[in-house]
């Protein structure tokens, strides 16, 4: 025979083992035998992987499971029916997002060397997606506290992805337990105390991939009914400047929404502005007591009404209101003294000081004193000086300043100061004194006569003194609006006599030719030597004026001080 040669064997149908033996016999008789054996083993053919399709998974990675496994077989997959998976890849674990579905393609085989393939088996795999977790009714209510409340109706109810749908509300962002429900009715501890509360709902399916929210707010306010309890609440009647007992409104809106309160006012310049110096403070802050304090620096009559209105949970009706009256005394003044300034010398009175303006303010019945001081700042209280105004006939030899005082139940206040100023007549001429004694002063001089006088009077030759007349201008007093009354004194003639006196009045204070008139025309007065008066008519009002006194002998003609003055 030819060699190589075969035996062909096909078409095995019975799992089976076929066993073989082959001789060779030589074609010499001188040559061996061989002999052979062999076994032909013929398995079943794989059958298709048991797995089940669609699958189902909620995790974003899944492991596709074949149920079970023929002994002998292996598992072999595809990412189609011609892509072969990377070696160890792992094509049977499966990367999904929400709602995404993939294929597998999986067969059974002999361990390699590979032979008897089944076919492939396509397998679906599909993650669930995302559920709906529905909708609640919005808008909101208000109640009154502990007033049931309504059911808070679903809209839409949830749609699951998976299973069955679990609810869970929240409130003001806290979970409700034991609310499983699609529904929900707030209960007592909602309803019975005051406050806003804001309820929504969340859905889960049977993933359990965490709570979602369901689309809506629902709010409800549960308030109490307006109370208005008030302290210190009587009506006020206070000096100018004093402070009021602080009024207080407590718990006024209890729970309701702020910005409803008013406090209106009567009196003021609008009815949301109080009295000067009246402080409000806390309307409209729901934390915090209305108060109302301060210390009014505007006099008179005033009201304030606070209005606070009840919800109409709580069954509305009327505002709540107070209402305070306020007397508010005019501030104390002490009024005006004349003369301002006012000169005298000794043997001189004063000019009477007048009430030019009345101390008004305050209240209750006024009292009155008169203070002197040498210095502006300790005072002294003049005995018996208890009127309004004040004759003060005492001489005095220095410059003082006078004040009135004028007191009531709403304080002390002084009026304007009066400057009273002492003049002197200053003449240094050498004489003989009663001692016998050259001097000029300081001294009781002697004149032609032998009669002792204040100024000096004869030399040592015997020569006699003669001087120009010293006067002064005491002040100006009984003014009005076109007439005063001057007075004026000469406190040395100069040993000569004195041929004219009287008064020079000008609207400029240096008193030129054009612009001076002269009054001689003096009343002297019947008590008090070398003193006269004047009593001008036909000046203009509200003008200013400059007054001095002049006296004239035969050696000259001189002036006392200049005061000013501005007629009413």
């Amino acid at each position: 025979y030819d060699y190589p040669r075969a035996i062909r064997y096909s078409n095995f149908i019975d799992y089976d083992t076929f066993f073989y033996a082959v001789e060779f016999l030589p074609k010499y008789s001188t040559c061996p035998t061989l002999r052979d054996t062999f076994f032909i083993v013929a398995r079943d053919s794989a059958p298709l992987p048991i797995v089940t399709t669609p699958q189902y998974t909620c995790d974003s990675i899944y492991e596709i499971l074949v149920d079970s496994i023929p002994p002998g077989f292996v598992v072999n997959w595809r990412l189609d029916t011609t892509l072969s998976c990377p070696q160890d890849s792992g094509c049977y674990v499966v990367p999904l997002t929400r709602g995404e579905t993939k294929w597998r393609y999986v067969n059974l085989r002999y361990p390699d060397p590979a032979y008897c393939e089944s076919a492939y088996v396509p397998v679906q795999v599909t993650r669930y997606g995302d559920i709906s977790a529905g909708s609640i009714e919005t808008g909101g209510d208000t109640l009154c506290i502990n007033t049931a409340a309504s059911e808070i109706i679903s809209l839409t109810n949830a749609v699951p992805a998976k299973g069955n749908i679990r609810y869970q509300w929240l409130v003001n962002d806290s979970v409700i337990t034991g609310t499983n429900h699609a529904t929900f009715t707030p209960s007592d501890a909602f309803t019975g105390a005051a406050g806003i509360y804001y309820f929504t709902r969340q859905a889960q399916d049977e993933c359990a991939r965490g709570w979602e929210n369901s689309l809506g707010v629902y709010e409800l306010a549960i308030t109490t009914p307006s109370s208005l309890v008030s302290q210190n609440a009587e009506d006020k009647v206070v000096c100018y400047g004093a402070a009021i007992t602080p009024i207080t409104y407590y718990d006024t809106l209890g729970s309701i929404t702020p910005g409803l309160e008013r406090l209106h006012w009567i009196g003021t310049a609008d009815s949301t502005t109080p009295p000067a110096g009246i402080v409000v403070n806390n309307l409209n802050n729901p934390y915090a007591p209305i108060t109302i304090t301060g210390s009014p620096t505007e006099s008179g009559q005033f009201s304030s009404i606070l209005y606070i209105p009840n919800p109409e949970a709580c069954g509305g009706g009327a505002f709540l209101t107070d209402t305070v009256n306020y007397t508010v005394h005019p501030e104390l003044n002490g009024g005006l003294i004349e003369p301002i300034i006012q000169y005298t010398s000794t043997g001189f009175p004063l000019i009477d000081m007048e009430n030019a303006l009345s101390p008004s303010g305050g209240i209750g019945v006024p009292t009155y004193r008169w203070q002197y001081s040498y210095d502006s700042i300790i005072y002294t209280d003049i005995l018996f000086a208890d009127t309004s105004t004040y004759n003060h006939t005492e001489s005095l030899s220095n410059d003082f300043v006078l004040r009135r005082v004028y007191t009531n139940q709403c304080g002390t206040v002084f009026s304007n100061l009066a400057n009273v100023y002492f003049v002197k007549v200053e003449v240094e001429e050498f004489a003989v004194t009663t001692h016998g004694r050259i001097l000029s002063a300081n001294a009781d001089f002697v004149d032609e006569t032998g009669k002792i006088r204040l100024y000096p009077a004869l030399t040592h030759y015997g020569e006699i003194l003669h001087y120009v007349p010293y006067v002064m201008t005491n002040g100006v007093s009984q003014l009005g609006s076109t007439t005063a009354k001057f007075t004026g004194a000469i406190l040395f003639n100069g040993y000569d006599s004195v041929t004219d006196k009287g008064f020079e009045i000008s609207t400029d204070s240096s008193f030129p030719a054009g612009n001076t008139i002269r009054y001689s025309n003096v009343t002297d007065d019947p008590l008090v030597v070398n003193l006269f008066t004047y009593d001008v008519t036909g000046l203009q009002s509200g003008t200013v004026y400059y007054v001095r006194t002049y006296a004239t002998n035969a050696l000259g003609t001189t002036y006392g001080q200049v005061i000013r003055f501005v007629t009413k």
